[in-house]
């Protein structure tokens, strides 16, 4: 039910992850997959009230997870609550070190925040995972322009640009995929 719901989800069909997720959570009333999946949902489905409510019934189950500490980041930085979302991405950094999207979301977060020096140093971090990081150089040309470091933003812009998802490249490869 788990992985139908994840399939349905990634398919934008809340409602039916939904039930899947409401039944894992019947069946596996101990395990963490049905309320953080239905948390995901909710936020999906801009529920921010209800998204919450079944993060507190995570930490009810396991409380300080990190997988349950990306989906809290997610919902915080959504509802604006930005210093949360930080203290949540962090969370799931120090048990994940390694994980770019939580790198890339913290970056986004601290320059929403108006932490820009410490937006790039997130940034740059992604970076250092994968230095192709499309996304991670757009949030990077935003922080070094609020900065006014209008040099360092036209070579993050560029490295934007360059590295953008060749449409012709995915015409070509579809039908091997």
């Amino acid at each position: 039910f788990n992985d139908y719901g994840i399939g349905l989800l990634l398919q934008d069909d809340t409602q039916g992850a939904a039930k899947a997720f409401a039944t894992v959570a019947e069946l596996a009333p101990t395990r963490l997959d049905g309320c953080r999946n239905l948390a995901k949902v909710a936020v999906r489905d801009g529920n921010l009230e209800q998204a919450y409510e079944h993060l507190e019934d995570c930490e009810a189950l396991s409380a300080g997870d990190a997988q349950t500490a990306w989906v809290w980041g997610v919902v915080l930085q959504e509802n604006g609550r930005y210093d949360e979302a930080v203290l949540a991405y962090r969370r799931v950094l120090h048990d994940f070190p390694e994980d770019r999207a939580s790198w890339r979301n913290l970056g986004r977060v601290l320059y929403l925040n108006g932490q820009y020096e410490e937006a790039l140093q997130a940034l740059d971090s992604v970076l250092e995972i994968d230095p192709e990081d499309r996304i991670a150089h757009y949030h990077r040309m935003l922080a070094l322009r609020a900065l006014g470091r209008e040099d360092e933003a036209l070579n993050a812009e560029q490295a934007y640009q360059y590295y953008q998802i060749d449409e012709s490249a995915q015409e070509l490869t579809r039908r091997y995929r």
